[in-house]
């Protein structure tokens, strides 16, 4: 698992609806090209995957909702599905956070929008693994045998 140690402080805050602290939920971002990715990017270059996740999981007990990044003390968390629809989906899954070459950190943290899933995600609820080249796509697969069934090499999923 990848992370960001600055960010993990922050989740150790603990949410209104259930009492829990943010670490015991596992974050799903609704975009994958975010600026998390980006980072990590950095620090780990083609070695990532993203994996897709059935949409079925949110159905779970438990499940909240970011509008925008969790950890943020700003964030609005969100339990029930009637009002996840009214997020702003057209800027969750935009392409950019930058506006004429200059950060816009509102955009950069709607894009970080989660849907939070308590506990783990049981290995059905994986749909795909993506990779950025075929080579991790063999490595991974080799490393994870018969777990997970479904490989795409994905450049676009990535920067």
């Amino acid at each position: 698992m990848v992370t960001n140690q600055d960010v993990n402080v922050r989740r150790a805050r603990q949410e209104n609806f259930h009492k829990l602290k943010l670490h015991d939920y596992v974050p799903l971002y609704f975009n994958p090209r975010n600026a998390m990715l980006y980072q990590r990017q950095k620090d780990f270059s083609s070695e990532l995957v993203i994996l897709e996740i059935d949409k079925k999981i949110i159905l779970n007990d438990y499940t909240l909702f970011s509008k925008g990044n969790a950890a943020r003390s700003d964030c609005k968390i969100e339990a029930s599905l009637l009002k996840v629809k009214d997020f702003p989906w057209e800027s969750i899954y935009a392409n950019t956070w930058s506006n004429n070459g200059e950060v816009d950190e509102a955009q950069k943290t709607i894009m970080m929008s989660e849907c939070l899933i308590r506990d783990h995600i049981p290995p059905e609820y994986i749909l795909h693994v993506h990779c950025r080249n075929d080579e991790i796509n063999q490595t991974v697969r080799y490393q994870t045998g018969s777990q997970l069934k479904s490989f795409r090499t994905s450049p676009e999923w990535f920067f």
